[in-house]
């Protein structure tokens, strides 16, 4: 956040971008500072730096950053740049996302428990714990769970699956009476928690029922593919 007399950044715009690895395998972004009562700015990426890009000044407050993804890296469907615009007297820090969107992958097939796209056709669960395996969401096909809770109680959800690139990144979301409790997509990634909604393989969400459900308390574990995304996983949901 940036006060009076402090760099502020022009470029990027917004909080994040989608890099298109199908159309193009880099990125270039401009990255334009203001600062009036000082001439010159000293840009830096900030640590945790991303491996592999680079920061290339371009005047007293102007900067090119690039990045070509490493195929490990594409394993990741999100990363944080982090950049930095110093005056000698005040730092300014911007985060800025960076999302990869990969070509779909082989034809998907959804699993034999079809329909469980919404609340109404959500799945059952059993109490205290419940488990599911060899479960596919395909692109844009939510699987539904419906969960009974009681003030108090904490839920634990483990998805199982492998995130080979950005078109296999699952997420899990908590719904209550048809609203989204755990926001996150491509629209508003930086809503996206490390609480079930990594960019990785694999995910766990923890949820605390709060004090003002004495009775009973309808909640849905909603597993969602980012950005379209498709993948075999299996699942878990315990309530002690």
């Amino acid at each position: 956040v940036a006060t009076a007399g402090a760099p502020v950044f022009r470029a990027p715009l917004g909080t994040g971008t989608t890099l298109d690895l199908t159309k193009k395998p880099c990125i270039d972004l401009d990255v334009v500072i203001e600062d009036y009562d000082t001439p010159g700015v000293t840009l830096t990426q900030e640590a945790p730096a991303i491996a592999g890009a680079t920061l290339t000044p371009r005047d007293a407050t102007r900067a090119t950053w690039k990045w070509c993804p490493s195929m490990v890296q594409r394993a990741e469907s999100r990363h944080t740049l982090i950049l930095g615009a110093d005056d000698g007297t005040t730092k300014t820090i911007k985060n800025f996302l960076v999302m990869l969107r990969e070509s779909p992958g082989a034809t998907c097939t959804d699993d034999a428990r079809e329909p469980d796209d919404t609340a109404a056709q959500a799945r059952d669960t059993t109490y205290p714990t419940f488990s599911s395996t060899a479960n596919v969401v395909c692109e844009n096909d939510d699987d539904w769970y419906e969960v009974p809770l009681y003030a108090g109680e904490v839920m634990t959800v483990d998805l199982t699956f492998v995130q080979h690139n950005a078109s296999e990144d699952l997420d899990i979301h908590l719904y209550k009476g048809g609203v989204n409790l755990t926001p996150c997509d491509v629209l508003q990634p930086q809503l996206c928690s490390s609480n079930g909604q990594s960019a990785d393989s694999n995910e766990r969400m923890t949820f605390t029922t709060p004090a003002a459900c004495t009775s009973v308390c309808m909640y849905y574990v909603v597993v969602r593919g980012f950005d379209g995304a498709s993948s075999p996983y299996d699942i878990s949901i315990a309530v002690d």
